[in-house]
């Protein structure tokens, strides 16, 4: 697949621009902190989201290198969510990235403060994007990022995953929980180039809803696999939800109804880019990686 290969240098872009965001520091109380931030932004990530970011800015008509600030304050928002999502106090996982998570490796006031420190270090990294490229269109996507990783987006999300131990839970619940939690982080990937670039308010709106059917597939996805698949393809635990008592979708839904809904999230994420006219083939490939991903 030409998105693949694609994947790779996007990938390969975003990792270059990270390490050279450098978190070292010769401050003694820091070398400790930084040594575990350096542990969980610079692990085998596939860097998804802020690929996405700039796949899109790309084809609204901007250049990589005006974005990648933006889009790596995706990532660290990212890799602090996936600290927090790990801890013993929430999902418990001792694997992430084929390695051991952070407060593993460390412990659990360090990785704690790690995605405390990758969180303000996120918007440390956007408010310098929006100085250097300050106009209402770029305010607005910071603030839409801005929303979809706080309390209406991710963190609504996290408490809503939580609840998901409780008996009482239904499909709708985890659907709530997903569109947040998962599916709140890769909308703003999606939507934020389609705002600094002024794009029309219905293809806004169209991107939207294809981001929400590609942030469902994304857990469909991930579901599926943690069935079916093992901890050394996938990189992660893969028993968090059985031995937390959480719902899942093959759980309400048995794993064929799960594959067959993957399928008609596929066909609609495609109608919908048909409807608002993308046309790009590096978008449809890169859906269709999503959908079709191995881990």
């Amino acid at each position: 697949m030409k998105f693949l290969m694609a994947l790779e240098a996007y990938q390969k872009y975003i990792n270059e621009y990270l390490e050279e965001m450098n978190f070292s520091s010769s401050n003694e109380h820091l070398l400790y902190l930084n040594e575990a931030i350096d542990y969980s932004l610079l692990s085998n990530g596939k860097r998804i989201r802020p690929a996405m970011n700039i796949v899109f800015y790309e084809i609204f008509g901007g250049n990589r290198e005006d974005i990648i600030e933006f889009s790596a304050a995706i990532e660290l928002i990212h890799t602090y969510s996936l600290i927090h999502d790990d801890l013993p106090a929430m999902d418990d996982d001792i694997l992430r990235r084929n390695r051991a998570t952070c407060h593993i490796k460390y412990n659990e006031a360090t990785a704690i403060l790690a995605g405390d420190a990758l969180l303000n270090q996120a918007y440390e990294t956007m408010f310098s994007y929006l100085e250097k490229n300050f106009s209402l269109s770029t305010l607005k996507a910071c603030q839409y990022l801005a929303k979809a990783s706080g309390k209406y987006g991710m963190i609504i999300g996290q408490v809503a995953d939580m609840e998901l131990k409780r008996e009482n839970q239904s499909v709708n619940d985890l659907i709530f929980t997903n569109k947040n939690k998962t599916g709140a982080l890769i909308k703003a990937s999606i939507v934020t180039p389609a705002l600094m670039t002024n794009q029309p308010q219905e293809l806004i709106s169209g991107l939207e809803k294809y981001a929400d059917s590609i942030g469902m597939a994304f857990q469909l996805k991930d579901d599926l696999l943690e069935y079916a698949g093992d901890e050394f393809t996938l990189g992660k635990s893969i028993d968090s939800d059985e031995r937390n008592n959480k719902k899942t979708y093959i759980r309400y839904m048995g794993y064929e109804k799960t594959e067959k809904e993957l399928e008609k999230l596929a066909k609609k994420s495609m109608t919908i880019l048909k409807e608002i006219g993308i046309e790009h083939d590096l978008i449809y490939e890169m859906t269709e990686f999503i959908f079709n991903r191995k881990h």
